[in-house]
Formats: C-alpha cells, structure tokens, sequence
C-alpha cells in the first residue's frame, strides 16, 4: 500500500494487526492470570513452597510483557513494511541490548527475578511509547484506532497466515519444552537450559535479519 501510496490503506493494515494484538495482550493477561493463580493454590509445577509465591508472581509480570512484545512486533515490523531498517535495528537493539544491560547490572546487586522483571516491563511501556511517537513521524496522520472488519481481517489473515501458524508453533514448542524441563529436572535446570536457549534463539534472529529486507522490496517490484 505504501508502494501504491494508498496512505488511508496503509493505516487501516497496521491498526487492524494492532487491534488483534490488543487482543492477544488481553488474553495473555488473562492466561497469566490462571497460571499464577494454579501456581499459588494448587503447586502447578510442583515448586517448593518458598518458591511458589515469587513464581507466581513472576509469571503475571511476564505474561503481561509477552501480551506487550504482540503489540511491539507490529510497530516493529511496520518500521520494515516502509524500508525504514535503520529505525527498526536501531530500536530492536535498544531494546534487547538494553535489557541485556540492565538485567546483568541488576544480577550484579544481587536484585530479585521479581525486580528484574517490572524493570523489564517499564522498559517495554517506554520504548513502545517512543516507538509511537516515531511511527507518527513516519506515517502522516498517524493515530491508533481499534479497526475490526471482516474484509480487511480476512485480507490480513490470508497475507499472513504462513507467518501466524509458524509463530503458533514456535510459542507452543519453546513453551512445552520449558514446562517439561521444570516438571522433570526442576528450576535449576530450567535456568541452565533456558540460558542455551536464548542463545540459540539470538543467532536464528541474526540470521532471519540477514534477508529480512528482501520482503518490502519483492512486494514493491510485485505490486
């Protein structure tokens, strides 16, 4: 649409994507909620008592920052849709270096996982503020506005549909593995493990970037 210069098009595909993932912020709250709530009252995956209250806890701060990262992937990748690279890379790596950053000083003080997690979280509020503010410079008259209708949901569905159930099935399986770690082998092993995971998870994200910035530029020279 950008390519086609259909400016009110190009709101409507990236406000219809936000609403859903307002959506799924929505019922990530929800679903963190019920875990939590399984955690603390009826020892779901089975932790030691002192454990059970920082765990539950800790899940509701993070399934509060996953329902954020649905809302921040669609500014991110809208920096992409209008070949704005140099914003979206420069964004992305404020955002995981930071954090990085942050969370090692913090281990350093000897903080608490709960701490590190609302840092975590405030991180997150300012940087999709400031990813706002940006997407508003580069989109003339830019404003969010919760937009459900059939045809374009339907339009968007089938664009990325591909994308949606390989994601699905990213989240389930890193997710199951985790839940069986902890089960089985416990916390420790679950840190150790989540540790070489999010390694491996970085390297697949540099790679993804390396072709990446193909996708905007096939779409303009196919439209």
């Amino acid at each position: 649409f950008r390519h086609l210069n259909q400016a009110q098009r190009l709101k409507i595909v990236i406000n219809t994507n936000l609403s859903v993932s307002i959506l799924l912020f929505i019922l990530s709250i929800l679903l963190g909620f019920i875990i939590s709530w399984n955690v603390k009252n009826n020892n779901l995956f089975d932790l030691p008592l002192q454990l059970r209250h920082t765990a539950s806890t800790a899940i509701q701060i993070t399934c509060i920052i996953i329902g954020l990262k649905f809302i921040e992937q669609i500014f991110l990748n809208a920096f992409k849709g209008l070949n704005r690279f140099d914003t979206y890379a420069l964004l992305n790596g404020i955002i995981r270096f930071g954090t990085l950053g942050i969370n090692i000083i913090q281990l350093f003080y000897y903080q608490s996982l709960v701490t590190m997690l609302i840092t975590n979280l405030l991180i997150t509020v300012v940087m999709l503020a400031v990813q706002f503010f940006l997407l508003k410079k580069n989109v003339k008259d830019y404003s969010i506005r919760f937009f459900f209708r059939k045809k374009f949901l339907k339009e968007t569905g089938q664009f990325g549909l591909l994308t949606w159930v390989q994601s699905v099935a990213v989240i389930i399986v890193f997710q199951l593995d985790k839940y069986l770690v902890i089960t089985y082998y416990g916390p420790e092993e679950l840190g150790k493990y989540a540790i070489t995971a999010t390694i491996f998870v970085n390297i697949h994200t540099a790679l993804t970037a390396c072709v990446t910035w193909l996708i905007p530029k096939l779409i303009k020279y196919k439209e």
